[in-house]
């Protein structure tokens, strides 16, 4: 019967001072830890009662569980998730909602994967550029995803009734697509092409705005960069 009065006590005991100590790092109020005290002070106030009666274990018990129970929700709400959140991919969300890095980085992945970081890097000059101009698009979205500006997102902007397009939602960026992107958006990086807003695969193509127009041009990669108007680079 002893045995079992102490056994109570101790663990209300226990459960009091973890409140306390919650109080303390979690409420961050003068007062916190002195309305736990108040509260639990009553459990811890010993009953007189009759040397046969042994204390009443089932209602002891219930306390020390509902607080134990509201402190394991406590810490559960708090706890961080426990995998990422997917990258958006697109397909599965609308393109508009995916993040700069993201779009920037299969954009490069589709123009000028197979070209090395260089390739890549001044593929998305040219994306940086017309971005930086304000005549081009609003922001890095804006740009890629103008119709008929580059032809991997022509599935998604309807140009040219999707002719040309990739299905950018089997896509996925290759490591060093999302290095090129990084660098592209901290500006970490060199621009190769003279500042071009314009750039082709000459094997491909020979566009009306292309080389033959005049102006310098300049061969990286598989791709020809310059400006549309037949204006010089600034190299």
């Amino acid at each position: 019967m002893e045995e079992g009065r102490f056994a109570y006590r101790e663990s209300l005991e226990r459960v009091r001072k973890q409140l306390l100590d919650s109080a303390d790092t979690q409420f961050a109020t003068p007062d916190a830890s002195q309305q736990v005290q108040r509260a639990t002070q009553g459990l811890m106030r010993p009953r007189s009662r009759p040397e046969s009666e042994a204390p009443s274990e089932g209602f002891g018990m219930g306390i020390i569980r509902g607080l134990q129970r509201v402190e394991e929700e406590r810490v559960a709400a708090s706890a961080p998730e426990s995998s990422p959140r997917p990258r958006a991919r697109p397909g599965s969300v609308s393109a508009t909602d995916m993040e700069d890095r993201e779009i920037l980085a299969l954009t490069l992945q589709a123009e000028a994967g197979g070209e090395g970081l260089d390739g890549m890097i001044a593929a998305g000059s040219v994306i940086r550029n017309r971005a930086d101009s304000g005549n081009y698009g609003d922001g890095i979205r804006g740009v890629i995803m103008k119709a008929g500006q580059f032809s991997a997102w022509n599935l998604e902007t309807g140009y040219a009734g999707g002719e040309g397009g990739i299905d950018m939602a089997s896509l996925r960026a290759s490591e060093e697509a999302y290095i090129a992107a990084d660098k592209l958006l901290s500006g970490d990086y060199t621009d190769q092409t003279g500042g071009a807003t314009h750039y082709y695969n000459p094997e491909v193509a020979t566009p009306a705005w292309g080389s033959n127009t005049g102006g310098e041009w300049t061969d990286i990669g598989r791709h020809r960069f310059g400006f549309g108007d037949g204006r010089p680079g600034s190299n």
